[in-house]
């Protein structure tokens, strides 16, 4: 249970190492301005909802870790896309960055519902503590994401939030294969 819990601080702390500051480095590296954010958050948003339900169904069909490993790649993509993004003239940048950013939004939310369903399918019997666990662990990975994300800001620079992102979500990902839990999918 430790390493699913692990895969869930380590998720969450990508996500918000970059998702806290992202007005700040959009406005910074590609000159966004606040009813563009407005927009921006509003498709993140969008998208994330549907990454959830897309999330269990994937989880359903094709088994809980696989599509964690799958979200947690595609997360990562679109991490690796932001940070290029980011050395982009402004006027191009959110032309990359946009889909990115859904593509962020969707593929996070969607590998956190079949985070839960890992835990809940380690002991089906213990699966409201699993899940409060879960939760704990996702405040512990919010508080993390947006500490590390400070950090960076203060001593790197606002455009190497991606980059730190991207380093979370390998580090996810290498948890989810280090659980030892890959199960062949289900068809």
């Amino acid at each position: 249970m430790i390493a699913i819990l692990v895969t869930s601080v380590l998720t969450v702390s990508a996500t918000f190492s970059l998702y806290t500051y992202l007005g700040v480095f959009l406005a910074d590296v590609a000159g966004i301005r606040p009813q563009g954010l407005a927009l921006v958050l509003f498709g993140f948003g969008v998208a994330s909802a549907a990454g959830t339900r897309l999330g269990g169904t994937a989880a359903d069909h094709w088994g809980a870790d696989h599509a964690v490993i799958v979200g947690g790649g595609l997360t990562v993509l679109a991490y690796l896309v932001l940070s290029l993004g980011a050395a982009l003239e402004p006027a191009r940048a959110m032309l990359v960055m946009f889909p990115a950013i859904l593509l962020w939004g969707l593929a996070s939310w969607g590998l956190m519902t079949a985070q839960q369903a890992r835990l809940v399918a380690l002991s089906p019997a213990l699966a409201a503590v699993s899940l409060s666990l879960n939760s704990s662990a996702i405040y512990l990975g919010t508080a993390t994401g947006a500490a590390i994300g400070a950090l960076v800001i203060a001593h790197g620079g606002v455009d190497r939030l991606g980059w730190v992102a991207a380093a979370f979500g390998v580090a996810a990902l290498l948890s989810v294969l280090a659980s030892g839990r890959a199960s062949p999918p289900r068809c």
